[in-house]
Formats: structure tokens, C-alpha cells, sequence
């Protein structure tokens, strides 16, 4: 045997940051991205401009008792706060197409990427945290464009611009007033440490919370039908304790910051006053009146972007918080599937028809779950086209382990398994339900009509194929009784059928594409003896050309058997048909235990 991989999943390679994704996010929106960094260069030099004209008011009008020139002045300094407006409208529309359209793409992103995960990062991620990190982590990176990112190239290149013109007007002003922005640094990065502890706690928090609800509200009757709502709803209640604190800690250092910085701007601007009109620094400056004003307003304009920017930390910080978790989900590296076949390998029929359809082969094979813990050891079968076989075995023995396997849905450790001479893996997607058929322990049922359940989406199939699929398994006596037959909408998960009637719609869904290879997991849990008796008629009526493989916890699936195999610790330990078994002292035995231990009882799990 081979060494078994060190992790199911497995490693994803080199890490790729959040960035790495964006940017071909962004590589159809240049024109956009372009026409956002003019209006941005835009935005900046209007911002420059209302000082400016206040200081040739005062110096060439007001200081010199000139007023004819003021009104021209005062109308240009009103025709540029209108523009300044109109290209602040035009950034923030550029600014929410880019958002939007890079979250479009990010969640189809995300949402293949997930779609491509194996299976074992689904076994041991909790449902709820999946959809935490697809809705509200995906929203987080809307906010890092409308309100993060952009948000702090314009204020970056306003603090530029306003920084270049004060040294310009008095590199002496412009010193006196920069003396305060190593404090602004200082308590920008100890906020920005603290903000981010606490937003990546919250989100941390909110994917507990969805994991729970989620968890209750598909459980709801198991939590009804033992009286512990009262137990859940505390659990809830911890965990939205947890969450009110760390929104807590994150709104006390929000608020904490704004006055810190306007204490700051007032300290500032006080010193550059008391600087400015002393008479001795002032005429040492050289500078005038006109000058003074207009630096005081740029330094107060200043301080707008750089207040917006330790404000817009906050909100990176929140955002980063959620990149950081969708990027874990995309450092996780695909399934590692082997490349599929043409069309012709999975073809359903051979030279001599549906005959030749249907062989499973198992050869050395070796499987699990969790390394070095194998569910299957060295497992070798060969199950003929047409043939009716049973596996059975305790919970636990690696019954349903095997089905997955044989549905492609896990790729063994070592060995292979094959189906017509194919794995199961290499069979494109738009085949695979044309080769092989599957009914699963616990059947879902999803939102949608009776036909969009048992179709899937799939345009290729007609109504009229989705009904001979629910006649055949005898389905279609309640179906037809719904108020808008086949078109009847069903519900979530189906709540609108009985157990038994979900487990017909899955049998249906299973041969709807008429695969020479049905894999049933216990197909009638939860059946009366009558509904029982129909299905394995339709079964029998229909698998004549078909392979059947059942994993059974019953006898009656036995006695519909041509063959039974027996699995104990992942290894095949009897074989036979029922009678043969039947005449076994091995088999007489194994029966006994079975059924002391439940055989006619529904198992669970993944065994």
C-alpha cells in the first residue's frame, strides 16, 4: 500500500494575496479605472483653488481698498465649488461601477472556486461559515472599493496637493503647522492595530452565528422534538455575546479617534495663528495677510483628508478583515481531478448494445477520511453489466465510502476503481448523470417545482422524460395530484412532501438520464412496506439493462440481491448470492450480529 497523503485536501502551493485576485477583476474596467484617476487629479487641484482666490482677495483687493475686482473673484470661487461638486458626483458614480462590477466577478469567482473544492473541505467546513464568507466577506471587498481604497487615493493625492501648495505659499508656515503629524501617525497606527483585532473577532463572530443558525433552523424539529430550544438559544446567545463585544471594542476605538484628531487639528491651527501674527515671526516670514488666511484654510482642508483617512483605516481594516478570510478560501487549492475523457470513453453502450454497459471494477483500492486513518483497505471487486449487488456490513465497515467513490465524488488513496473502464472523475460533467445514477443516504430536495427537482436544470431533458422517470418509480399517482402536477412548487427542501415522497422524487432524479449504473443508498429509509414493495418492483422493472449497486440496511434489499458482498473494516470478507450466503455458518454468523446490531434499522453516517 501506498503511503496515504498527509491531508485530504491538499496544499494549495505558493499563497496568492487578495490583490492577486482583484487585478484581473479590474483588467475589462481600465477605461473606468482611467476616467476615476483623472477626476481624482481633478478633484485635487479645485480643492487647491478657494484659498488661493480668499488670498488675492485680501492682498489685491481688500488690503489695498480695491473693490471693483471682488466680485469676479467671488464668482469664480463660486463656479468652483460647483465644479467641485460635479466631479465629486462623477468619482463617486465611477467609483460604485467599479465596486459593483468587481463584486459581481468576485462572487462568480468565489462561487467557482468553491464549486471545484473536493468534498473534504465541505466535510470539516461548517455550512454556515461557507455562506458567511460568499455574502457578507464578498461585501467587505464592495466596501474596499467604495469606501476603502478609493476613498484613500483621493484623500492621498488632496493631502499631496495641499502639502505642495502650503510650502509653496511658506515653507516656514508649513513647518510650524507639520509639527503636529507625527502625532497623526502615531495615533493612526495604534488605532489601525486595534480596529483591525477587533473587526477580524467580528467577522470571526458573524461566521459563528450563521454556522448556528443554520445548523438550528435545518434541525428544527430534531431541536423541537427534544425540547432543547432553550439550550440553542443560549448557544446563541454566547455567541452574539462575543459578537457584542468585539463590535464593541471596534466602536469604542472608533469613537475615540475623531476627537483625538480634531484636537489635534485645533492644536495645529492655534500654534500656526499664535506663530503667524506674532509681529516678529511674522515679518520674519515675510509673509502677508492674504498668505496667512489662506494658509489656515488650506491647513484646516488639510486636515480634512487626513482625518478621512485615519476614518477610511477603519473601514479597510473592517474590509481587510473579510478579504483576508475569502482569500483563505481561494488559497485552498482545487480538487485535483484527472483530466477527462472524450465523450466516446463514457458512451453507455458498446458494440453489442446496453450489454456491455455497466461494469464497475475495483482494484486494490484504499480510501479515508482522515490520514492514516484508512475506511477502505486494499478492496478488490468486479461487478458484472446488468448485475444486482448488495453491500452490506455494520455502520461504520465503509458501505457508503465506496458508493461515493464509485460516484467520483472522492478519488481513492491508492488503487483505482473504474466504470465501463473509465474513473468516474474523468467524466464530464455534462455525461456524468447519463452513465450513473445516484440516490444518497440523505436525499435534498431544493427550491423549485417537482420537474426542476428531478431535472436539475438540465434543458436537455423534456417533460416528457421527467415524467416517464416519476411513472417509472411510481411517483407520478402524487405528483399528478398536486395542484399544478410536475409544476408545483415544492417549497425548502421540500416541505411539502412526506419523507417517503422526497425519497421517490430522488429515485426519479436518479434515472431520469437513464444511466446503465444506479448506486442507491438505502433508497427506501423512511418507507412504508407498500411504497417499499412498489419501488423495488420499479427497480426490478427497470434495472434489467442496468447495473444496481445498493447499500443495504435491511434484509428485504438482500432478497432482491443476485449478489452480496460484506464489508468489515474496509476489506470485503464474504461474497455470494443470498442463498449461498444463506447456507454460510459464516454468513448465518454474520447475519446475526447484523441484525442484534440493527440491521433492519437505518444506519448513518459516512461508513
Amino acid at each position: 500500500m501506498k503511503s496515504t497523503p498527509a491531508n485530504p485536501v491538499r496544499a494549495a502551493g505558493p499563497r496568492r494575496s487578495m490583490w492577486t485576485e482583484l487585478t484581473p477583476l479590474l483588467a475589462h474596467l481600465w477605461p473606468v479605472v482611467a476616467g476615476l484617476g483623472a477626476l481624482i487629479v481633478a478633484a485635487m487641484l479645485l480643492d487647491l483653488t478657494p484659498p488661493l482666490i480668499v488670498r488675492a482677495v485680501v492682498d489685491g483687493h481688500l488690503a489695498v481698498g480695491d473693490y471693483a475686482g471682488v466680485w469676479p473673484l467671488a464668482a469664480a470661487y463660486l463656479a468652483t465649488l460647483i465644479a467641485t461638486q460635479a466631479v465629486n458626483f462623477g468619482q463617486n458614480y465611477l467609483t460604485a461601477l467599479v465596486g459593483q462590477n468587481v463584486l459581481l466577478r468576485l462572487r462568480l469567482s468565489v462561487a467557482a472556486h468553491l464549486e471545484a473544492l473536493p468534498l473534504a473541505y465541505f466535510d470539516r467546513t461548517p455550512v454556515g461559515e461557507i455562506i458567511s464568507r460568499c455574502t457578507a466577506d464578498v461585501d467587505a471587498v464592495n466596501t474596499l472599493f467604495t469606501s476603502g481604497v478609493i476613498a484613500v487615493l483621493v484623500d492621498a493625492f488632496r493631502a499631496t496637493g495641499l502639502l505642495v501648495t502650503m510650502f509653496a505659499l511658506s515653507p516656514g508656515l508649513s513647518g510650524v503647522a507639520l509639527l503636529v503629524v507625527p502625532f497623526v501617525f502615531v495615533l493612526t497606527e495604534f488605532f489601525r492595530r486595534q480596529i483591525r483585532y477587533s473587526e477580524r473577532e467580528v467577522r470571526r463572530q458573524v461566521g459563528f452565528l450563521n454556522t448556528h443558525l443554520q445548523e438550528t433552523y435545518a434541525g428544527l424539529r430534531v431541536v423541537k422534538a427534544f425540547g432543547r430550544e432553550g439550550a440553542f438559544i443560549e448557544r446563541f446567545n454566547t455567541g452574539l455575546r462575543g459578537f457584542v463585544r468585539a463590535a464593541n471594542r471596534s466602536s469604542t476605538f472608533n469613537s475615540f479617534f475623531p476627537p483625538a484628531m480634531d484636537i489635534l487639528r485645533a492644536s495645529s491651527i492655534a500654534l500656526l495663528l499664535w506663530f503667524g501674527a506674532n509681529p516678529r515671526t511674522f515679518l520674519h516670514l515675510g509673509v502677508s495677510v492674504g498668505t496667512l488666511v489662506a494658509f489656515v484654510q488650506l491647513l484646516q482642508r488639510l486636515f480634512n483628508p487626513l482625518t478621512n483617512l485615519s476614518d477610511e483605516y477603519q473601514t479597510i481594516q473592517q474590509a481587510m478583515a473579510g478579504v483576508e478570510r475569502i482569500t483563505e478560501v481561494l488559497n485552498v487549492a482545487p480538487e485535483d481531478r484527472p483530466a477527462p475523457v472524450e465523450p466516446e470513453a463514457t458512451s453507455a453502450s458498446g458494440a453489442d448494445g446496453r450489454a456491455r454497459a455497466g461494469r464497475v471494477t475495483v482494484d486494490a483500492l484504499t480510501f479515508g477520511y482522515i490520514p492514516d486513518r484508512p475506511v477502505l483497505s486494499g478492496l478488490n471487486l468486479d461487478v458484472r453489466p446488468g448485475e444486482r449487488l448488495v453491500i452490506a456490513g455494520r455502520t461504520g465497515a465503509g458501505k457508503t465510502s465506496l458508493l461515493h467513490l464509485m460516484a467520483g465524488l472522492y478519488g481513492p488513496w491508492d488503487g483505482s476503481i473504474t466504470i465501463n473502464g473509465v474513473d468516474p472523475r474523468r467524466i464530464p460533467a455534462g455525461r456524468r448523470r447519463r452513465l450513473i445514477g445516484v440516490v444518497p443516504q440523505a436525499v435534498q430536495l431544493f427550491e423549485g417545482t417537482v420537474a426542476e427537482n428531478v431535472a436539475l436544470g438540465d434543458l436537455a431533458i423534456p417533460p416528457e422524460q421527467v415524467r416517464r422517470a416519476l411513472e417509472l418509480v411510481g411517483a407520478w399517482g402524487f405528483v399528478a395530484a398536486l395542484p399544478k402536477g410536475a409544476d408545483t412548487f415544492l417549497g425548502p427542501g421540500g416541505s411539502r412532501l412526506s419523507f417517503g415522497q422526497t425519497q421517490l422524487i430522488a429515485m426519479a432524479r436518479a434515472i431520469v438520464g437513464d444511466p446503465p449504473v444506479l448506486l442507491l443508498d438505502e433508497p427506501t429509509s423512511g418507507m412504508d412496506s407498500d411504497t417499499e414493495r412498489l419501488i423495488y418492483q420499479a427497480l426490478k422493472e427497470s434495472s434489467r439493462q442496468r447495473t444496481v449497486i445498493t447499500v443495504a440496511h435491511r434484509l428485504s434489499s438482500v432478497i432482491e440481491a443476485e449478489r452480496v458482498v460484506i464489508l468489515s473494516g474496509g476489506r470485503i470478507v464474504q461474497s455470494g448470492t443470498p442463498e449461498e450466503l444463506s447456507r454460510d455458518v459464516g454468513w448465518f454468523g454474520v447475519y446475526r450480529d447484523l441484525e442484534s446490531l440493527g440491521w433492519s434499522v437505518e444506519g448513518g453516517g459516512q461508513d
